[in-house]
């Protein structure tokens, strides 16, 4: 049986919990919480600006904007990698050959 969704998720025919993100409106799936990162770019966002609500201005995002992006709502405010002084980097693995 089909469970009930509320809220932004169910209105975007997604199911609740999933956040597709995405620097400049791309639609790619980021899941940082999955790595346990989550904690380490809250502590930078207070290294560096003190407060989500200074990171929020100094992006020119709303507080509730910031908030929904590290909650994997909406996708990150522009700027939000370079804010932080933070990179992206791509790993691949090779699998062995037999």
């Amino acid at each position: 049986m089909a469970e009930l969704q509320s809220g932004r998720a169910a209105s975007q025919g997604r199911p609740a919990g999933t956040g597709v993100r995405g620097m400049s409106g791309a639609a790619e799936k980021i899941v940082v919480d999955v790595y346990g990162v989550l904690p380490h770019i809250k502590r930078r966002i207070k290294q560096i600006y003190g407060t989500q609500r200074n990171f929020a201005k100094h992006l020119g995002c709303t507080e509730s904007h910031l908030s929904d992006a590290l909650n994997a709502r909406t996708a990150y405010p522009k700027g939000f990698w370079e804010g932080l002084k933070i990179r992206r980097k791509t790993y691949y693995e090779l699998e062995p050959m037999a």
